[in-house]
């Protein structure tokens, strides 16, 4: 069924099409994020950066895995900043592949689109106003301060 009178597609449809987009611009920007480098003094800091993560990930193969399903709830996260681009850039300056990290948003973007599509059809439209609430954007932040204390101290707990 159609979300309203005038939309002829599904909301699993539209999920569909979003999807595909995330996905597609994701690679996009995978295959051309390396212009990036070409930047004066940017360049530089972002391939410092990338060659510590990648360092980091080869020494600890646990890590490598942790980082391939991070970028894909990155992907999928229903916040401001996070999703294909977002995720493209973490991914790709954590040192995985062009293959992982575009793997990983993809299984992030089938997550977020079917979530958002089965709220759409659930919840009949309360959905964003849910997403939009305070204690939902409250939530996000401490989640994500959650996750950069706990990695944090795995690393300096790591590096001695």
């Amino acid at each position: 069924a159609a979300l309203t009178p005038e939309c002829r597609f599904s909301a699993w449809t539209l999920g569909g099409i979003a999807c595909t987009a995330e996905v597609a611009v994701s690679a996009v920007l995978i295959w051309h994020i390396d212009l990036l480098y070409r930047v004066p003094r940017l360049g530089t800091r972002l391939e410092r950066i990338r060659a510590m993560s990648a360092e980091a990930l080869a020494a600890n193969p646990r890590w490598r895995r942790l980082a391939s399903i991070g970028v894909g709830i990155y992907t999928a996260l229903p916040f401001s900043g996070t999703g294909p681009l977002g995720s493209t850039f973490f991914g790709q300056m954590a040192g995985l592949s062009r293959r992982t990290t575009l793997l990983g948003i993809l299984g992030g973007s089938i997550a977020s689109s079917a979530l958002r599509a089965w709220g759409a059809v659930t919840l009949h439209g309360e959905m964003e106003s849910l997403i939009r609430h305070p204690a939902m954007t409250a939530a996000g932040v401490l989640l994500t301060l959650a996750l950069l204390v706990v990695l944090g101290r795995a690393l300096r707990a790591r590096n001695g």
